[in-house]
């Protein structure tokens, strides 16, 4: 081979070597975040170096917010010019704190004895700092300590399934333990899932399983499961959908509409909606399968609160499109349809039939739209701090004036 052919052969490989190491180290970068930010391993894994009872956060971490400018929906709309044109300011200046278990609690919560316990995903972890949490107004409501336990992008059911097994419960049951659950999440698969959990995992608890090390769930390594998390988990998916999304409105295509813009505004402010959650309120009864989520209940209210000795209050959290859905766009409706009930108004008397307290949020939160108030953050999925406190006063009413412990 002559000295030109090895140069034309040079000017081939070495951009390929380049391209090839730099995809490598984006995989390996993206396979990094899925293990250590998502932890992907744990749908699957249980470990004793990391109990299952752990927050996602550092123990004993501090943090003070600062400022910022658009919410998770703005975020995801199409171009820069939207995002500022629809962005609101997000103060900041708040300190977050977690607890000895990396819980959204403020510290020293060891030698306090908690008879509350509330437990839920990112909406209990919303508000002006630790202290402002739904937790935190609960606690000077009733003027009773509540301790959270919050997993943030997890879901209802994880944060339940951990709840007993944590070391304030496990010997010592709470007397009220609070479960919210968001209207998305309000399915039978959700129900039975978070049953499942909670019973596998007190089983596991009871017979010093987590003890013996690292553990497999073997059924969450099924292809189709496997297929469903991947995605979810990685950096990378989620940035070549958010590029994409610009690309096509920078080259005039039709707008990748996971948002959805108001044509009116609530308090001044235009209202985005979450493409995700308008589908799942359009889900058909037998997506959403209260019969099964009524058998789920009364499975964990007769095997799991009941021999405790626990007050079991559910409350149910409705999605800001159903709050606000006279603002949604009828451009949003799938397949031109109108606007669906509330699973919550069959799920509320199935699950009250098996002896719950539950606390449906969303008259309240509709008279508060109907009165023009502003309850969620008009570019956020999350209730905004009017929203959390009538929360906190609508729970607190309903266990204060409920049976639903016994006073001395």
């Amino acid at each position: 081979m002559d000295a030109s052919s090895k140069r034309n052969t040079w000017v081939l490989v070495v951009p390929l070597i380049l391209i090839m190491s730099a995809w490598l180290g984006i995989v390996a970068l993206d396979w990094t975040m899925r293990f250590t930010w998502f932890h992907w391993q744990r749908t699957f894994v249980s470990s004793q170096v990391r109990p299952a009872y752990m927050g996602e956060a550092t123990p004993l971490g501090v943090r003070v917010t600062e400022t910022r400018r658009g919410g998770d929906l703005a975020a995801l709309l199409g171009s820069d010019a939207e995002t500022e044109e629809f962005a609101v300011e997000h103060p900041g200046g708040f300190t977050l704190y977690t607890d000895e278990f990396g819980l959204p609690n403020i510290p020293p919560t060891t030698g306090t004895q908690y008879q509350i316990a509330l437990v839920g995903d990112s909406f209990l972890v919303q508000g002006n700092g630790t202290s402002n949490f739904l937790g935190g107004r609960l606690s000077r409501i009733l003027k009773e300590p509540v301790y959270t336990i919050a997993r943030p992008g997890r879901g209802p059911a994880l944060p339940l399934s951990t709840a007993l097994i944590h070391p304030y419960f496990s010997e010592q049951p709470p007397e009220l333990l609070i479960w919210a659950i968001p209207e998305r999440d309000a399915t039978g698969y959700i129900l039975t899932s978070a049953a499942y959990q909670t019973l596998r995992s007190i089983k596991s608890s009871e017979s010093q399983a987590l003890e013996r090390g690292a553990r497999i769930a073997w059924g969450q390594l099924q292809p189709e499961k496997l297929g469903k998390s991947l995605p979810n988990t990685s950096i990378i998916a989620q940035f070549v959908r958010r590029a994409w999304t610009k690309a096509r409105f920078s080259l005039g295509l039709s707008r990748v509409a996971d948002v959805y813009i108001s044509s009116d505004g609530v308090g001044g402010f235009p209202m985005l909606f979450y493409r995700v959650n308008i589908q799942s309120l359009f889900w058909s009864p037998d997506a959403r399968n209260v019969a099964a989520a009524q058998h789920a209940a009364n499975l964990l209210q007769a095997r799991v609160m009941e021999p405790r000795g626990i007050k079991w209050v559910i409350v149910l959290i409705p999605e800001k499109e159903q709050v606000y859905r006279e603002y949604v766009p009828v451009s949003a409706y799938p397949r031109g349809e109108h606007w669906p009930p509330s699973v919550f108004d069959e799920l509320e008397p199935a699950l009250a039939n098996e002896g719950i307290l539950v606390v449906n949020l969303l008259p309240v939160f509709r008279a508060a739209a109907a009165r023009g108030e502003l309850i969620y953050w008009p570019d956020d999925t999350h209730w905004n701090e009017a929203g959390i406190q009538l929360a906190a006063e609508t729970i607190a009413d309903a266990i204060q004036t409920h049976p639903t412990r016994d006073k001395n």
